[in-house]
């Protein structure tokens, strides 16, 4: 599933939310093909960190926001476990 096209908002252009559909599953049609798109997103996403912890000239700042009970703890342990804790650092 590729969302960076139907996600994406262009600078400087205004979108509705009431136009975006909430209940939108993406191009998964059961919780078994979500399921296996996730696990492959997952290691994609290992790859993508090991790659840039490497280079270590970037950084990555993910940033959620949510009212409470947004979901923003569940993606928080989904995208977690595919990092490496050891290259993941803390500046805070």
């Amino acid at each position: 599933m590729d969302l960076r096209h139907s996600l994406v908002v262009k600078p400087g252009s205004r979108i509705k939310l009431k136009h975006l559909d909430a209940a939108s599953t993406g191009t998964c049609k059961s919780s078994t093909e979500a399921e296996q798109e996730t696990a492959k997103n997952r290691i994609h996403l290992g790859e993508l960190q090991q790659k840039l912890y490497g280079e270590k000239k970037h950084a990555l700042l993910i940033v959620l926001q949510g009212i409470d009970a947004a979901g923003k703890d569940g993606i928080c342990w989904h995208v977690m476990q595919a990092m490496n804790p050891q290259h993941v650092c803390s500046w805070l």
